[in-house]
């Protein structure tokens, strides 16, 4: 017996040995993550970052525009002066070991909130109430939506860069933003939301903060296609579609306009008629809930995935969309648009990755 206990424990120490043996000679074979001085956050002044690496004499390679770092991003030399919000991503280099881990810190600079609209919880008639439309906006059907806030205007840019840097297009900060795909979208409400001190909403890989979710995907991803939503939280998210059009209508079926605010078009939306390029947020009349632009101007991501007879099986009660589907809604019509495209009972689709230049956003809170 006691042969096989000295046996056992022999096997045990060599085990150890061996175990931390290959552990240091994993760390050694490996370049050391990089450090930075600042950490992620807030800042109200430009600041400098430096950046830095334990293994002595490696090179670090850096980018400021998302990407991951490679031997032909920025060499890293000296202090890198931030006055704008940056993502800056690090990985250090040294012949003879693997690179290192990427390092990134996430710097956000002059975050302002922005003001939303209450919106009444109450029932409503949901799809094609008067005229012509497609087959996915029948059956109308009766939605109850719990109260909820709203943005009275699409996302403007300003809003947009003080948190995500320049990662999307506008002509300037008074315009909404645009080419913003649904993905990015959900990266823009949780940092929103934890730039205000509240919950986010969106959850990927079990992490909510988007900078733990890795690089955007710029393609169909089932990870990020795996989101979940926490619809008890206080941050920020995309509107559900049937919140989308409960807003658009003003909360009301009564009057039932055929647009956000009224039956002409040419009063409240910009479209192909009227416009050659999108407007500033809010230069036409607004519904009766005091909301812009919920007709043309831009398409605008609403949470739900698509499905055309999803109206067919909606629940009553706060619908969230069908579980399955690869697409996901948009809503509202652009300055490219008809006039169909541009009712408040109209849906139409995209896939998540996909950078439309004439699709942007509108954030919605629980009240």
């Amino acid at each position: 017996m006691k042969r096989i206990t000295y046996l056992i424990i022999g096997v045990l120490v060599v085990c150890m040995i061996f175990s931390c043996s290959e552990k240091k000679t994993t760390e050694t074979n490996q370049t050391a993550k990089p450090t930075f001085n600042l950490a992620s956050g807030i800042y109200t002044a430009s600041d400098s970052v430096t950046i830095s690496c334990a293994t002595p004499d490696a090179t670090i390679y850096f980018t400021i525009d998302g990407s991951n770092p490679t031997p032909n991003s920025f060499l890293y030399e000296s202090p890198i002066l931030i006055s704008r919000t940056t993502l800056i991503k690090a990985r250090a280099y040294k012949d003879n070991l693997d690179p290192s881990e990427i390092a990134q810190v996430r710097l956000m600079m002059n975050v302002t909130t922005i003001s939303l609209t209450e919106v009444p919880g109450g029932t409503f008639s949901m799809g094609r109430t008067k005229g012509a439309g497609d087959p996915d906006e029948l059956p109308v059907h009766q939605v109850t939506l719990s109260a909820y806030k709203i943005a009275p205007t699409e996302t403007k840019y300003r809003d947009w860069r003080c948190l995500m840097g320049n990662s999307a297009y506008a002509v300037n900060d008074t315009v909404p933003v645009f080419k913003v795909s649904w993905y990015e979208a959900l990266v823009y409400c949780n940092l929103r939301s934890l730039a205000e001190n509240l919950t986010p909403c969106y959850t990927i890989g079990g992490k909510t903060n988007p900078d733990d979710w890795g690089s955007i995907p710029t393609f169909f991803n089932a990870v990020w296609d795996a989101v979940v939503c926490n619809w008890n939280a206080n941050g920020y998210r995309l509107p559900t579609e049937a919140e989308w059009e409960y807003a658009a209508r003003g909360a009301t079926n009564d009057p039932d306009y055929l647009y956000a605010g009224s039956d002409s078009l040419f009063q409240v939306g910009w479209f192909f008629d009227n416009c050659e390029v999108f407007h500033c947020s809010g230069c036409l009349q607004s519904n009766g809930l005091g909301l812009k632009d919920m007709s043309g101007n831009l398409w605008e991501w609403c949470w739900d995935r698509y499905d055309s007879l999803y109206y067919n099986v909606s629940p009553v009660s706060n619908p969230k969309g069908p579980n399955t589907g690869i697409w996901r809604i948009l809503r509202g019509g652009g300055y490219k648009s008809g006039e169909k495209c541009c009712r408040v009972a109209e849906r139409d689709f995209s896939a998540p990755y996909y950078r439309h230049d004439c699709v942007g956003l509108r954030v919605v809170r629980k009240n």
